[in-house]
């Protein structure tokens, strides 16, 4: 997600409502750090650099990030705000069975166009560290990039070491070779075409592709990242993500 990059764990971040700056608390994590996988202790902060971009000020390191053990994915969530473009972050982890399991809204989507507070970026920081020591969060691979300007209905998808992750017609199949790992329709993933009026005939349809691919291979798990294509006359649809598993 565009939304979510690299980021140093005490970078600068944006003003808060009273005018101060919020810092990413600097946070020690259990044990040897050695022991942490590819992945440092993940840790917010909101910068101001692109708080008017599409990212809305949020960053932290390489997210989505899987446990340890492969159970669980975490990864961060945007809701398209329309015009205003308001900022907002959701922090939400999913089990091996796609099932949303723990969240932590760091800034609800709202009216207020202003960034977090110091308070809540230092209790997202707080509750990433919780969820590290028990998850122990470490790097997922990138597929690589995906050409967003191909056609709608993807033919082929983002290929890694053999791997192949194909969304097409509301199915989405993970291959190896002629090898199917898995194959399921998903057809709550698809945006439902609707009447952009009571009584008029456009209607509004935002065909979906893959956005990204990231994965963590040796757990035979995939995370999905797919995008929507809409216009200004259409209630954007958000990005939705989801973990795949074999």
């Amino acid at each position: 997600d565009a939304a979510v990059r690299d980021a140093a764990v005490a970078a600068d971040a944006a003003p808060d409502a009273a005018g101060e700056v919020a810092r990413a608390p600097e946070v020690e994590a259990d044990g040897d750090e050695t022991d942490l996988g590819p992945i440092a202790l993940p840790a917010l902060r909101w910068g101001d650099d692109d708080a008017l971009d599409d990212a809305h000020g949020p960053a932290a390191p390489r997210l989505p990030a899987v446990a340890a053990d492969g159970s669980a994915v975490l990864y961060a969530e945007i809701r398209p705000d329309m015009n205003r473009g308001n900022p907002n972050l959701a922090l939400i982890i999913r089990d091996r069975a796609d099932r949303v399991i723990d969240r932590h809204v760091v800034l609800p989507l709202s009216d207020d166009p202003r960034p977090p507070s110091r308070g809540a970026i230092a209790a997202a920081n707080r509750w990433l560290a919780a969820t590290h020591r028990r998850y122990r969060w470490r790097a997922m691979e990138d597929f690589g990039a995906v050409d967003l300007e191909g056609e709608n209905r993807m033919a082929r998808g983002p290929v890694r070491d053999g791997i192949e992750v194909i969304w097409s017609d509301a199915w989405l199949v993970v291959s190896d070779g002629d090898r199917i790992l898995s194959a399921r329709p998903h057809v709550d993933w698809v945006a439902t075409p609707y009447a952009l009026c009571p009584n008029c005939m456009e209607v509004c349809v935002q065909p979906s592709r893959i956005a990204r691919v990231t994965s963590d291979l040796g757990h035979h798990l995939v995370f999905v990242d797919l995008t929507y294509a809409s216009t200004d006359a259409c209630n954007r649809v958000p990005e939705n993500q989801h973990v795949v598993t074999w």
